[in-house]
This record gives C-alpha cells, structure tokens and sequence, in this order.
C-alpha cells in the first residue's frame, strides 16, 4: 500500500499506487459566483490521485470534504444545449420502455430536476427527486415531489419503478454507501431497475483528458470498479454501457448480489499509461495556447464549466484567458471560479474581434459552430481532447 493512503473506498484493498497530483486547485467548478473578488477567492485544495489495483478505483486521497459546497449556487444543468438534450431524451425513453409497471422514477443526485423533467414529457409516472443542492425557485420539473437532502432509502415510501443516480457518484466520498440506500430502496420490489451512470474514468485515461480531473470529483470509476461497488452494495448487474462519445459510464442493475464477490480485474496499465503521458499532454496544451496568444490573437473559452476550470488550473493559464462564453442563462453576469474569467451569454458577447474559441468539448463543436455562424462569427475552434 501507498504510505498515507487511506485503503480503497470500493473495496477496501490496500494495493493502492499513487497518480498525477496537482495543487492550489479550485474547490468548485459549477459554482455561481456574482463577483470578481469572490471568484478570486475560491478555496483552493490539492488533488493526489490514489489507483487501486484490485478493483480499478481511482480517488482523491488529499480530498477535503469541508472545502465543497452543495447548496443553491450549484448550478450543473447541460440541459441547454441541444446536443444534450436530444441525447438525454433518448436516454430518458429507453430507460422508460425497460422499467416495469407503473411506479415512480426516482433521481437520486437530481439536480434541479433536468431529467425528471424529460420523463414527464413522455412518461405519466411519478416523479421524485433528492438533491442537497435544490433550489426550489430553479426547479425544471412540476409536480414531482422534491426532496433537498442527502438520499437516504427511508425519505421514499413510494413503490418505485425506476432508480436513476447520474453523474453523482463521483462526488461522494462514501459511494458504495449511497450505493446501498439505493439497494435498499430497490429491494423492496424484484421488478426496481437501477441505473448508474458516472465520468467513464478508461475513456479519461486513454485520451489523456486532464480537464476532467476536478476537485469536486472524488471518485474515478472504470466498468471493474463500478462492478466492484455494486457487489459491496448489494446490487446485481444486469448490464454495462458507454456512452456520449464514450464520456459516459451506465449500468443497469437490480437490488441483489454479495459482497462478498470478487472485484473483477481491472486494467492497471490504462492508469500507468495516463499517469506517464499527463505532463507532456498538458505542456503541449499550455504551449499551443501560449504560441496562439504571443501571435496576437485573444482567445476565448467556449464552455465555462468543469472543463474550463480544470483546463486552466492545469495548464497555469488561469490570467491569459479574458473571457469565456456559456450558453446557460444563468450563468449572466458570473465568473469562472478560481480564474475568475468573466461568463457571457452568447447574445451579449461581442464576437466582431474573436479570432479562436477553445471548445472545452469536442461533442458541441457543430452546435458551438452553429451559434457562432448565427451571430456572423468564424473564427478558428480548437478542441480539448
């Protein structure tokens, strides 16, 4: 076992080798913030991955819970962009057809309520989400019964048909914990399908994607590892997924299964192969944007999320970016945490002097293009991939 390390949250193993570190990085990447000096002073924390060899794992070890906040100011919806939306639809339908009866869907980690809101668009089930974080004034869903606490099985008596928690995992320091409220939950009907879905962390590694290291995520989950957690929580895959370009990781399990099976192997060598590859992939980065920049040419960020955080602080360019563009209204009048780079809405920016716009992901290159050739903009776009 790595010295200092805690033993791996998933499975409890202790052949644990350390990852790409990082310091002085913002607490919060998704965070409203209405000034500069606040966006200045974001706490800042250290990043020290932690990859566990028996089951696939990957974790913070210098995480400090106490640094990040779940509250109203969290804002994460994607929903705004079409690209999302239509790929959320699709999910939302096929996870309909494949839940049983006519019970409730349940959104454990709900946000403000985006994917429930799909449901009810095709779906006469109830709705039921819980979320530390929600703000009743931004809820995107009516008549669903919003719950904003921590999940615990207890909080829902409904008989529910369908358990979703998506995109949640990874900012929980005890997932295999929550894991098993959400089995509790399921075992009360053998018919309650579950989905999980989570970053899928081999797609990270193979492409050597640093600007999805944020310090709100906790927890790394490749298929071996996201297998492991089910079998400590008590739930029994059905089946494995990626999707969205293979960003994403889904399974679909049922209350049911051991703790005491076997993690399945994972594959260490994607780990050591992004581990080695990481400093190189951000210098190149750093340096292509520094040699952009001392031509003359301003530009800016496309995407002011997670990524754009993340990009930053690795690459140290936090001051050579002046502003950034987003396209959830919401987000009018804030600043990037940390950087403090000021957000615009596209119908605000001025676009005449935009000579090159950094899209923090490849997926919404068309749709960034489009909105830009909307506005009589055609400047170059450079992907972060």
């Amino acid at each position: 076992m790595t010295a200092g390390i805690r033993p791996c949250p998933v499975c409890g193993g202790h052949d644990l080798i350390a990852g790409p570190s990082a310091e002085n990085v913002p607490a919060h990447a998704v965070r409203l913030i209405y000034d500069r000096a606040s966006a200045l002073a974001e706490p800042r924390g250290t990043i020290a991955l932690a990859y566990c060899q028996t089951c696939g794992f990957a974790f913070n070890s210098a995480f400090e819970a106490s640094l990040v906040t779940y509250d109203a100011a969290y804002e994460s919806t994607q929903t705004h962009s079409q690209t999302f939306s239509h790929y959320m639809r699709d999910l939302v339908a096929d996870l309909d057809a494949r839940a049983a009866g006519p019970g409730a869907v349940l959104d454990v980690g709900c946000g403000q309520g985006e994917f429930l809101a799909a449901f009810a668009k095709i779906s006469d089930r109830p709705l039921i989400g819980v979320d530390p974080a929600l703000d009743f004034s931004r809820s995107q869903v009516a008549g669903a019964t919003l719950i904003p606490a921590v999940f615990k099985a207890s909080d829902v008596t409904d008989h529910v048909a369908l358990i979703t928690c998506k995109m949640t995992l990874e900012h929980v320091v005890d997932p295999v914990g929550l894991m098993r409220e959400i089995a509790l939950c399921a075992s009360r009907s053998a018919e309650t399908l579950v989905f999980l879905q989570v970053p899928n962390a081999a797609h990270i590694y193979e492409r050597t994607l640093f600007a999805d290291i944020i310090y709100e995520h906790v927890n790394y989950f490749t298929e071996p590892a996201l297998r492991t957690a089910c079998a400590r929580a008590g739930l029994e895959v059905i089946e494995t997924f990626v999707t969205y370009s293979d960003q994403h990781l889904g399974l679909l399990a049922r209350a049911g299964g051991g703790a005491d099976i076997a993690p399945t192997a994972p594959d260490t060598a994607q780990f050591e192969g992004f581990r080695t590859r990481l400093e190189a992939t951000v210098t190149k980065a750093r340096e292509a944007l520094t040699a952009l920049i001392a031509t003359g040419r301003r530009p800016i960020i496309w995407g002011a999320g997670s990524k754009a955080v993340a990009f930053l602080n690795f690459t140290g360019l936090e001051q050579a970016i002046d502003w950034s563009i987003d396209i959830n209204p919401l987000k009018r009048g804030t600043y990037l945490p940390g950087s403090a780079i000021p957000i615009f809405l596209p119908d605000e920016a001025d676009f005449a002097s935009v000579t090159d716009v950094v899209v923090m992901n490849p997926l919404y290159r068309d749709e960034i293009a489009a909105t830009l050739r909307s506005f009589g903009a055609s400047p170059d776009l450079h992907l972060v991939d």
